[in-house]
């Protein structure tokens, strides 16, 4: 989940940093470089007796509330992203932490999404991992690195490839 997305993108915007990296939210724009990182699956992070099957789809999950971890100005922008890009139909319950949405998953309170990259930090005896399907469509999250295009140079482009290299290993 990245909490600071449209902050790091206004310091991109208003020149305060030279480049910036994060999960794809929205189209690419033409005005930057967008340098794919890396693909993730997206999985759901459910109570342990909620299925037996090793995926489920975003309308199986319509009844149970959707944990997002996210601060107080965040949240309507994670519920938008959840609703309008993930086609999650579910209610909305906002935690700060990773470790409450965990005890929330345990209580039976409700499911939290994760990608398979971050899905070590998910403790896995009192949860369930599965796949997350749209419909048939498995979810993924793409990451690029972005920069604006009229700011572009051999230490912008080199530190893009070292990230590149990073996100592959």
């Amino acid at each position: 989940m990245n909490l600071d997305f449209f902050f790091n993108f206004d310091l991109l915007r208003n020149d305060k940093i030279d480049l910036d990296f994060s999960d794809q939210r929205r189209a690419l724009s033409d005005g930057y470089n967008n340098k794919f990182l890396t693909e993730t699956d997206f999985m759901a992070v459910v109570p342990r007796d909620f299925t037996t099957a090793d995926k489920v789809t975003t309308s199986d999950l319509a009844d149970l509330p959707c944990i997002i971890v996210a601060g107080p100005t965040q949240e309507a922008e994670e519920e938008a992203y959840y609703r309008d890009v993930l086609g999650i139909q579910s209610p909305f319950i906002a935690t700060s932490t990773g470790d409450e949405a965990q005890l929330m998953i345990a209580s039976n309170q409700g499911y939290l999404i994760a990608n398979s990259r971050t899905i070590s930090l998910i403790n896995q005896e009192v949860t369930k991992v599965v796949a997350l399907y749209n419909g048939d469509a498995l979810l993924h999250q793409k990451y690029y690195t972005y920069w604006k295009k009229d700011n572009s140079g051999y230490y912008i482009e080199e530190f893009a490839d070292l990230l590149k290299e990073q996100f592959e290993k």
